[in-house]
């Protein structure tokens, strides 16, 4: 069974549509980000703060890999950030 607390942290928007607005709004005002909006905006907005956070982890993570002899990865995975 997810919490409250899984749906925040979620990429997936459909998670989140069983928060009503005040706690959406209370969430966005902890991550310090605007409040406005409809329930789906406000939805929006949580998603995209996971995914950005979630992808700045990954970069950090890859920073911190030993690198091969050329200076590359061994998995050859490549992070693009928008």
């Amino acid at each position: 069974m997810s919490t409250a607390a899984d749906s925040l942290n979620s990429s997936e928007p459909h998670s989140l549509h069983n928060l009503t607005i005040a706690e959406l709004k209370n969430e966005l005002r902890f991550r310090k980000l605007s409040s406005n909006g409809n329930k789906g905006e406000l939805i929006s907005r949580i998603v995209q703060d996971n995914n950005e956070r979630t992808l700045n982890e990954l970069i950090i993570l890859r920073m911190q890999s030993p690198k091969n002899d050329d200076g590359t990865f061994s998995d050859k995975t490549n992070i693009k950030r928008n």
